[in-house]
């Protein structure tokens, strides 16, 4: 579950201590709100084993992702980007996202692009030794 998340729809179960995170999936770093849950990233064994969790947990880099189909025109996906960003800078947006202590970090283009394109070699990589969803299996088991 997505930090935002938690602090949105679930603050007040936290807050009244009904609701504990007791586990964190994000490949980089500790989300500091989640306080002392475990990082799975923190108990890997291998750099096999990071690649295995990468094809399962990096698209949380990504949060909410929107798309559009290959060969989309440049010109279509300049607006596209343009009226997201846009949306996203909308102050009464702006405003309910602070009520809730959600951040809004856009990043659009290249970089989710390459996180988007890294995630599917390493399945596909995962996928040909045929180990993938059995050595996820192990590690979340661990």
């Amino acid at each position: 579950m997505f930090e935002s998340s938690v602090k949105g729809a679930f603050a007040n179960h936290v807050k009244a201590g009904n609701l504990k995170v007791f586990v964190q999936f994000g490949p980089d770093k500790a989300v500091p709100y989640f306080k002392d849950a475990t990082r799975i990233y923190d108990r890997l064994k291998s750099p096999e084993d990071r690649q295995v969790m990468d094809v399962i947990f990096r698209q949380t880099q990504l949060a909410r992702p929107l798309a559009a189909p290959p060969g989309t025109p440049a010109d279509r996906v300049t607006a596209l980007r343009k009226a997201m960003l846009s949306t996203l800078a909308d102050p009464e947006l702006v405003a309910a996202a602070a009520k809730l202590a959600c951040r809004i970090r856009p990043d659009v283009g290249r970089r989710s692009a390459g996180i988007a394109g890294k995630i599917l070699c390493d399945a596909a990589g995962a996928d040909q030794k045929g180990d993938g969803a059995d050595r996820a299996e192990v590690i979340l088991s661990e």
